[in-house]
């Protein structure tokens, strides 16, 4: 009992007494966050409720468990959001998903993560090791939406 208390002493001691350093780049991926227009109006409640998303990993159809309405404000605005789309994109090469709808409708995302090295990381524009290349919605290249200013929001236009 002593050689751990002892142990995790000299572990703590070598944790608290480390130099400090400077905040590195942001570790994990930014989320993937957007909102789907028709007609220039938000889906309804129900169709954003009800949505789903998923991709294929080996031939087997794989949902985004973490994939949501925003909170908030967001959830009013119909925003939606995943953020381990990132981590699935860059380290597991996997850049198309699938929103399913309700009415069985299928809209597809291209998205494109990327997982660099260290010196990348400290010197591209996110300062991050999961920098977001390329967004696109059924095909199109998305752009952030102009009218939500706080963060970059993907604006989906749905035909």
């Amino acid at each position: 009992m002593r050689s751990t208390s002892i142990v995790f002493a000299v572990s703590l001691l070598a944790v608290t007494c480390g130099k400090v350093t400077e905040k590195g780049p942001q570790v994990v991926p930014s989320s993937l966050i957007f909102v789907i227009k028709q007609n220039s109006n938000r889906l309804d409640d129900n169709t954003l409720n009800t949505m789903q998303l998923y991709y294929f990993r080996n031939n087997i159809k794989t949902y985004m468990m973490d994939f949501q309405r925003g909170t908030g404000e967001g959830f009013n605005l119909g925003v939606q959001t995943t953020r381990n789309i990132g981590f699935t994109s860059a380290d597991d090469n996997i850049k198309d998903y699938y929103l399913e709808f309700q009415n069985g409708d299928i809209d597809t995302l291209y998205v494109n993560y990327r997982h660099v090295g260290q010196n990348e990381a400290f010197s591209n524009s996110c300062y991050c090791y999961y920098p977001l290349e390329q967004v696109k919605y059924n095909g199109n290249a998305s752009i952030p939406d102009p009218t939500i200013v706080q963060q970059r929001v993907y604006l989906f236009t749905k035909p």
